[in-house]
């Protein structure tokens, strides 16, 4: 949750921002709306760290190209030359044409105009992680397989121990450890809707990292919650994961 400053602050602020806005919708309307893009972007995201760093690292580029160019280029003296000679003579598109120019040139500025505005107001959503569980050793794997050959009733039984089968009429899979899909979290969890059972997926990930298990609890919330008929394919006919699945369609009901 962000820290909210004192109230004169805030209004300080917005009041800046707002002038911001108006100045750079005027000089820069290219650099304002690539801005506010790259901030949406960036703000609305679980990995929102990694994305500002990216941005910072782009600002200070295109800071560092629009610098040469206004060392070695001096752009303002002409652009500003061929408005005002077009303003004189009435001649509108000729203006608007440099105008134009100037509006391009300027658009090398998005990114800071991006870390500005976000300075000003902050919008993203900052969210604290969990940090990833380490894979286990392979004494530990072979422990838990140990575990797994003589006890899949026990297994079965805490499928979806410490979480709540649903919230907010969603299906609940498990916690967050990362990623973009911030709207699929309530209350901590990470659930899947109901819309998304119509699309293909793919789960990908190292040996020991629970993609079967993430598959189980997706089949497990399609027939408790969501009162489907689940199919189970294995490939490669594994009896663990056979009886793991029935265990999990008998604790559904």
């Amino acid at each position: 949750m962000l820290t909210q400053p004192p109230r004169s602050v805030q209004v300080v602020r917005k009041t800046i921002y707002v002038v911001v806005l108006a100045a750079l919708g005027i000089t820069a309307p290219f650099a304002l709306g690539l801005g506010l893009l790259i901030r949406r972007a960036s703000g609305e995201s679980w990995d929102y760290k990694e994305r500002w760093r990216g941005v910072w690292a782009f600002a200070v580029l295109c800071a560092l190209i629009y610098g040469l160019m206004f060392r070695f280029l001096h752009p303002y003296p002409f652009l500003f030359s061929e408005i005002l000679l077009g303003l004189r003579a009435h001649n509108l598109g000729r203006a608007v044409e440099w105008m134009g120019g100037l509006w391009f040139y300027h658009s090398l500025l998005a990114p800071v105009v991006a870390l500005l505005c976000e300075g000003l107001i902050p919008t993203t959503r900052r969210v604290t992680m969990i940090p990833r569980q380490s894979l286990s050793s392979p004494g530990e794997t072979r422990a838990q397989e140990h575990l797994l050959a003589r006890g899949f009733h026990r297994i079965g039984d805490q499928l979806l121990a410490g979480f709540p089968e649903q919230l907010g009429g969603h299906g609940t899979v498990g916690r967050p450890l990362g990623g973009s899909l911030w709207q699929w979290v309530v209350d901590g969890f990470f659930v899947f809707p109901l819309y998304t059972l119509i699309y293909h997926a793919v789960v990908a990930g190292q040996s020991g990292t629970g993609k079967s298990e993430l598959l189980r609890r997706i089949a497990y919330m399609d027939a408790k919650i969501y009162h489907m008929k689940v199919i189970w394919v294995d490939g490669k006919g594994d009896w663990k994961d056979a009886a793991g699945f029935k265990l999990a369609m008998q604790k559904a009901g």
